[in-house]
């Protein structure tokens, strides 16, 4: 049997990283964190800082979590990856990299806000105010992300699957930012190739053509990861091994917001990691899902479209309460999930990903 897991962000968070609601707080607050000389916000910076920049951000911020709250109408909390999907909206509108008219009624309204007035009056000002916004929301999240993953035992049933005989993994693919899985793999000795070159003066580069490789283990980072960031000299992506040989201003190469995630997964190395998603799929019989909360409409119609094949395959989710996931889940998958589950192409691990084991989800995919 060939099997692939697809991690989400509740996969990570046994390792005591940050939860959606915890980083969402931060953002929102600001408390701490301050624009450094390098154009990077940072939790507790040097005392060369701008002053400033971070209540104007938090003033947009404000302002749009009331409109995207009374969106929702209480039906669900808004997180970051909506503020940051909505003023990536707006950023890309002011700017002209999309034409959206129906934008501009929200700038419209923005600039009339009394808070907001000073900050917008003219296009230069707009820019740069959701431009600084985003980068905002970039950088707490990979702040907060940056912390040493904790006891990282729980994921041992993972590595037990990969060493399963009676099965033949074709990888990690993750959702997350963090290198927790990256940790887990090395401290357990797992080989695993992810797409990056050798060391090359202290650098690692993007050679998507290593995801063949059949003798080791593969992963792949669908939404990009804190340690990537790109090189401008060499055109592409790299894994710099040391602090020192990276540019401390660049931005990690991640993606960010809730529905502008899809605007990139066909270009640069996201086009070959999704490439390379697709191609996995079609090869696969099962998928064994933990952590997703199946709201990424992109994965979801990748997922959607590789069940209903003329070759389908049986996806296990490792959850504690399906029932509730799937109410939670947007319409690709929630809406077929009782047919499939009668056709017996969706079965559920009703455990915790700290508390459920090898045999348990193995149970599942020879049921």
């Amino acid at each position: 049997m060939r099997v692939a897991f697809l991690l989400g962000s509740g996969a990570s968070v046994p390792a005591s990283m940050p939860r959606t609601e915890e980083i969402t707080a931060a953002v929102l607050s600001g408390e701490g964190i301050v624009r450094c000389t390098d154009g990077v916000y940072r939790f507790g910076g040097p005392q060369s800082f701008v002053a400033g920049d971070t209540p104007r951000v938090l003033c947009l911020l404000k302002v749009l979590s009331s409109e995207v709250g009374h969106y929702y109408g209480g039906t669900r909390s808004a997180n970051y990856e909506d503020y940051c999907y909505v003023v990536t909206q707006l950023c890309d509108s002011e700017s002209g990299e999309f034409d959206n008219p129906a934008v501009q009624p929200m700038i419209d309204k923005l600039s009339q806000v009394s808070e907001l007035r000073p900050l917008m009056q003219s296009m230069e000002d707009r820019l740069r105010l959701f431009r600084e916004s985003q980068s905002y929301i970039h950088d707490v999240l990979c702040q907060k992300l940056a912390k040493e993953p904790e006891s990282l035992g729980y994921l041992n049933w993972l590595l037990e699957g990969v060493r399963d005989r009676n099965v033949e993994p074709d990888g990690f693919f993750t959702l997350n930012h963090d290198r927790v899985l990256e940790k887990a793999l090395r401290d357990s000795g797992v080989s695993y190739c992810d797409g990056f070159g050798p060391d090359s003066d202290g650098i690692r580069f993007w050679e998507p053509g290593r995801l063949e490789e059949s003798d080791r283990v593969r992963l792949c980072k669908l939404h990009g990861s804190i340690d990537w960031f790109w090189f401008p000299s060499r055109k592409t992506v790299g894994i710099p091994l040391a602090p020192t040989r990276g540019d401390p201003s660049a931005q990690p190469v991640i993606l960010v917001g809730t529905f502008n995630k899809m605007q990139q997964y066909t270009a640069g190395i996201f086009a070959d990691l999704h490439c390379y998603f697709c191609k996995c799929l079609r090869r696969l019989d099962s998928l064994v899902c933990c952590g997703y909360g199946f709201c990424d409409k992109g994965v979801n119609t990748k997922l959607a479209e590789w069940i209903e094949a003329d070759h389908p395959g049986r996806l296990i989710v490792v959850h504690p309460e399906p029932d509730r996931l799937m109410t939670c889940s947007r319409p690709a998958i929630a809406k077929h999930s009782r047919g499939w589950q009668a056709r017996g192409q969706l079965n559920f691990v009703e455990k915790r990903a700290e508390e459920v084991t090898w045999a348990e989800v193995r149970a599942a995919l020879f049921a």
